[in-house]
């Protein structure tokens, strides 16, 4: 007799029930997990390196090979533990969960018999992960482009709203004509910007459309890698924003979250902290939770901070103990707290800061 097999992580599943799978960072920005980094990070090998509000975030596309059309998604979070490592009991406590409902479902269909008619509508099944106490529901926007990676990996077509959009951005409509796009339109061309001639059509839009769409598609674009030329446009209208006499904070908002995973990230963020919304929680939360990797720059990371101690006690906490978890962050940002050359406000927002945790 062969031993039986242990089903100890999800990546095990999947491989055991012959399932291909991709795997999403739903965290902050939805990026792609290789499939070899999410069984280190399963099997505690590599932090997690994205956590929020001490949690990993994910969406998990699986399907049989065969039968790619008909795809399966769970979006689920697990907790971390205090050095960012995923905690195993609760892994292990969703894999229980979904054993048992494979169980129940293969324990339904062997009790079924092939000619039984139902009486009644049928009802809708919840799928396992719907049923998990550790699912949950992504925003529109992340869903949006969790949809159009996922079709994508599927190398299936893009939404029906897709060739309308690419109109649309390359100034066949006409930029006023925005209320017609499809929001999944626009996440799609998001996640190709590297096809279909995106980037010349993107760039040549960003100047011309209206706040609206521009503020959305901004959004949307914090998940791809726009290219030099679209980054540009990108930077060139967020100083447009910042030079003017009543700059709209939430355009800038999005458009430097546009720029966040840009070349020019680093140079959007210096503009901002050299500007007069340098102490904007707005600004100072967006920079925190989207372009975090600027602040390895310690000229940024001493400016940030400065700019930080501007704010309430609790709010300079808040944001730290964002930034505090995130791995690459973590020697970054302590070696710039202990540095010397501070104001007398950053030497007391951090005084405040280590007397609230050494108490506990």
């Amino acid at each position: 007799m062969t031993d039986p097999v242990t089903i100890d992580n999800i990546s095990t599943f999947f491989e055991l029930s012959q399932f291909n799978y991709r795997v999403f960072d739903m965290s902050r920005t939805v990026q792609p997990i290789s499939n070899e980094m999410f069984k280190e990070i399963e099997t505690q090998k590599a932090l997690y390196p994205t956590p929020f509000q001490q949690h990993a975030w994910l969406g998990i596309l699986f399907w049989h090979p065969e039968d790619v059309k008909e795809p399966a998604i769970w979006f689920l979070k697990f907790p971390l533990d205090e050095l960012g490592f995923l905690k195993l009991e609760a892994r292990d406590s969703f894999i229980q969960e979904m054993l048992e409902q494979v169980g129940n479902k293969i324990k339904e269909e062997s009790t079924t018999g092939d000619n039984e008619v139902a009486d009644k509508e049928p009802t809708e099944k919840k799928s396992a992960q719907e049923e998990s106490q550790f699912a949950f529901k992504p925003q529109q926007d992340k869903m949006a482009i969790f949809n159009a990676f996922a079709t994508r990996a599927l190398e299936q077509n893009p939404s029906k709203y897709y060739s309308h959009t690419q109109e649309y951005l390359a100034g066949k409509l006409g930029y006023d004509q925005w209320s017609f796009l499809g929001f999944q339109g626009l996440a799609d061309v998001a996640a190709n910007l590297d096809i279909d001639d995106n980037m010349q059509a993107v760039a040549k839009a960003i100047p011309a459309m209206p706040e609206h769409p521009l503020t959305l598609f901004s959004q949307l674009l914090e998940h791809a890698t726009p290219n030099a030329e679209v980054s540009r446009a990108l930077l060139d209208k967020m100083d447009n924003e910042l030079s003017a006499d009543q700059p709209n904070i939430a355009l800038i908002s999005s458009l430097a979250r546009g720029l966040s995973a840009s070349q020019q990230s680093s140079e959007a963020i210096k503009h901002l902290l050299e500007s007069p919304l340098n102490t904007d929680i707005e600004i100072l939360a967006l920079i925190a939770s989207r372009a975090w990797n600027t602040l390895e720059d310690p000229t940024l990371l001493k400016s940030y901070l400065e700019a930080l101690a501007q704010q309430e006690q609790r709010a300079f906490d808040v944001i730290l103990m964002e930034l505090l978890p995130i791995p690459d962050m973590r020697d970054v940002l302590l070696t710039g707290l202990r540095d010397s050359d501070r104001s007398e406000d950053l030497t007391q927002r951090i005084g405040g800061f280590m007397q609230r945790f050494s108490n506990g």
